[in-house]
C-alpha cells in the first residue's frame, strides 16, 4: 500500500474506535516504514483531546482578560 491508502486506513480504524496499538499492529508491514505509520497514528487527533478553540476554555480566557484590564 502507499502512503495515502495507509493514512485512510489509519483514520478509518481510529474513527471506528480501534486502539492505536492495535492499528499499528494491523498495519505494520503493509509497505510503509514503521516510523511513518507511528507518525500517522500519533498525528490523528482524538476526541478526548480538546483544542483551545473549544468553549471549555472560554471562561478561563475571559477571566484572565478581565483581570488584566482592571
Amino acid at each position: 500500500m502507499n502512503r495515502k491508502e495507509i493514512k485512510a486506513q489509519v483514520v478509518q480504524l481510529l474513527s471506528d474506535g480501534v486502539a492505536k496499538s492495535e492499528v499499528f499492529t494491523r498495519l505494520t508491514g503493509q509497505g510503509v516504514k514503521d516510523r511513518l505509520l507511528a507518525y500517522l497514528i500519533a498525528a490523528h487527533g482524538s476526541r478526548e483531546t480538546p483544542s483551545f478553540g473549544t468553549a471549555k476554555f472560554l471562561p478561563i480566557c475571559d477571566a484572565f482578560h478581565s483581570s488584566q484590564n482592571g
